[in-house]
């Protein structure tokens, strides 16, 4: 977690979360949940992590699971799921509560 935004590279080339955001748009609506975050929603952690989280619908846009709606080669592998993984999850806040779902006991 954090605020870092890096390119990064790919043995497919230089792959940015921009260029798979520019052929799925619906990963810009996932990034602009994750800076609007406000505390009040609740634990960082459940909103990337829990059940409709941003995770789970990312997994829908990008990556193996995408595969049945087909799209561009980049956006049905593992190349484009890390990406987006990676710029989205490194653009959120760091938890700084200690709440049931940051505790690993």
């Amino acid at each position: 977690m954090g605020n870092a935004k890096e390119r990064v590279i790919t043995k497919m080339g230089n792959v940015t979360f921009e260029q798979l955001a520019k052929m799925e748009p619906k990963l810009l609506e996932l990034e602009k949940i994750i800076l609007n975050y406000k505390r009040k929603d609740g634990c960082i952690n459940r909103v990337w992590y829990g059940q409709g989280g941003v995770k789970e619908k990312m997994s829908d846009l990008v990556g193996n699971y995408r595969i049945r709606y087909g799209g561009p080669r980049v956006l049905n592998d593992h190349v484009g799921y890390d990406v987006a993984y990676r710029h989205l999850y490194d653009s959120l806040p760091n938890c700084e509560t200690e709440c049931e779902d940051c505790v690993v006991g």
